[in-house]
């Protein structure tokens, strides 16, 4: 009798194990995308960008867009707070370079980064300009927000009516 029982505690345990690992390695949590975002974190971040539509924040958007006469180079929602929900809205302007017989035109970098939620009231906003003589690399140093590159963070693009809206994301490998 002695011997019966480790073999069925092996077998116990063999049985717990193989069920844990089904959960882990099954989704016994929530998948996430390539960008690191859950399904719920999309619909949260989505919403909080669709709260702005209902502030001056769509129009500012798009005077700065008109101001550098093209598309942001770069639209990035970062995942900053569970609970409440918080986001990073990171939008950047690359300066061109227009030049005809009329006129010698440049822009400079536009940046504008803010901390968004569902309560508009603790929204933050932030617009910085650098010469457009400023070398790339230090006018994302001294402007780009340090955690918009870190996970979980998503594409984004302003639209023309200057609602952001967030890009579709593929599945992380493995999900």
């Amino acid at each position: 009798m002695a011997g019966v029982r480790p073999a069925r505690l092996i077998t116990a345990w063999s049985a717990v194990l193989a069920i844990a690992g089904l959960l882990a390695g099954c989704g016994g949590g929530a998948s996430v995308d390539k960008g690191g975002f859950s399904s719920s974190d999309r619909v949260t971040a989505q919403a909080a960008l669709d709260a702005l539509q209902k502030t001056s924040i769509s129009g500012a958007l798009l005077r700065l867009a008109h101001a550098a006469d093209f598309p942001p180079t770069a639209c990035f929602v970062h995942l900053t707070a569970q609970e409440p929900a918080r986001f990073e809205l990171f939008l950047y302007w690359q300066p061109y370079t227009s030049y005809n017989r009329y006129e010698n035109a440049r822009s400079d970098y536009i940046f504008f980064d803010s901390s968004i939620g569902a309560d508009l009231k603790s929204d933050v906003f932030h617009v910085a300009f650098n010469q457009w003589q400023t070398p790339l690399i230090d006018a994302l140093d001294q402007n780009l927000p340090k955690a918009v590159s870190t996970k979980p963070f998503e594409k984004c693009e302003l639209l023309e009516n200057g609602y952001v809206r967030l890009l579709p994301s593929s599945p992380s490998p493995g999900s």
